[in-house]
């Protein structure tokens, strides 16, 4: 059955596909169960007609129905990462990546927590992914000015947050920066 939706951008958890599992009949009832090849082929072709966002909710829809569904848990990082390709902030594709991340390379979970932290809007969720960055580029990449960075922009964006301003005067002790240390205790007073 071909898709004949004018915008694949309509495509969202609000507006399912005709004939997916997503979508309900008018008595609130769920759709009969659809083949998952059938649904993740429906996917894959509105992913193919879309573009930007659109094209990676697609994406992620295919990817949750390889993983859930058809058992294709390689197949559906796969899709994960294509969806960031189209949307590189996409919160769903950027959760799930970093669920499924083993922390065998340190520099892909950076980028994925940097990536994620760019979509975070709740500052308590700012600086603890500030304060995660800043430890994964300390530890595990070595790179204390990386490190000082994440601390930084996490208290610019979250400049009330007790553990990230902790965290910083401790780098900048470390580091002997006594005029950064000066300032840093100036702005809390």
């Amino acid at each position: 059955m071909a898709l004949s939706m004018d915008d694949p951008a309509e495509a969202t958890s609000a507006h399912p596909i005709p004939g997916t599992e997503d979508e309900a009949t008018d008595s609130g009832e769920t759709a009969p169960a659809v083949d998952p090849e059938a649904e993740a082929a429906r996917w894959a072709e509105l992913a193919a007609a879309s573009e930007g966002s659109a094209r990676a909710h697609a994406l992620c829809r295919q990817a949750e129905i390889a993983e859930r569904e058809l058992g294709q848990l390689d197949e559906a990082t796969t899709l994960r990462r294509r969806a960031l390709l189209w949307d590189p902030h996409h919160g769903e594709a950027l959760d799930r990546l970093l669920l499924d991340d083993d922390g065998d390379d340190p520099v892909r979970t950076t980028l994925l927590l940097g990536r994620r932290f760019a979509t975070l809007s709740e500052p308590g969720e700012r600086a603890r992914a500030a304060l995660e960055l800043a430890h994964l580029e300390r530890t595990a990449l070595h790179d204390p000015t990386a490190s000082l960075a994440w601390i930084e922009f996490g208290v610019a964006h979250s400049p009330d947050d007790a553990e990230l301003r902790e965290a910083y005067a401790a780098l900048l002790r470390q580091r002997g920066d006594a005029d950064g240390l000066l300032e840093q205790i100036e702005s809390v007073i």
